[in-house]
Order: structure tokens, then sequence, then C-alpha cells
């Protein structure tokens, strides 16, 4: 299942690394 992430976690850079690493399916940037 995708990923929906607001864009206001992208501050947290290295979780956002390492969920992108881990992840199989996309991960989604929302407003």
């Amino acid at each position: 299942m995708p990923r929906i992430i607001p864009i206001r976690d992208l501050k947290n850079t290295s979780q956002i690394s390492k969920m992108c690493q881990e992840a199989t399916e996309p991960i989604y940037i929302t407003k």
C-alpha cells in the first residue's frame, strides 16, 4: 500500500530517506 506523507514531514530528512530505501511501494508527498 502506498504511503502518503505531508510535506511538512520533509523536515526530518533522515527518516524520509530511510523510509524511501526500505519501501517497495510508492511514497506520495502531499501539501
